[in-house]
């Protein structure tokens, strides 16, 4: 699936943002893309407590979303730090 910016029209230039290509991977549940999307959104490099602190799912839910990610290579968990797989592929600089 191809994005388009917002203001859309026959001018409108396909556009990808860093989620769009967690979000179209549909081997991911919707938790596990809400988690990246999260990821991308406090900094690559957050710590998993913080993830915790933006849902109020249970430690588990956020770990087995992890572990969707992991498993696909868009995260690796590092001493408690999520970091993007290829960060620059998703146009995020490494932290």
């Amino acid at each position: 699936m191809t994005r388009t910016t917002p203001e859309g029209g026959a001018e409108a230039r396909p556009r990808m943002r860093a989620s769009d290509i967690v979000i179209d991977d549909e081997r991911l549940s919707l938790a596990a893309k809400g988690v990246f999307v999260t990821v991308t959104l406090l900094g690559n490099g957050c710590r998993v407590q913080d993830l915790a602190q933006h849902c109020r799912d249970v430690p588990s839910s956020v770990e087995a979303a992890l572990q969707e990610l992991t498993q696909l290579r868009y995260v690796r968990v590092d001493d408690g730090a999520v970091r993007l797989e290829e960060a620059p592929r998703f146009g995020i600089p490494e932290a």
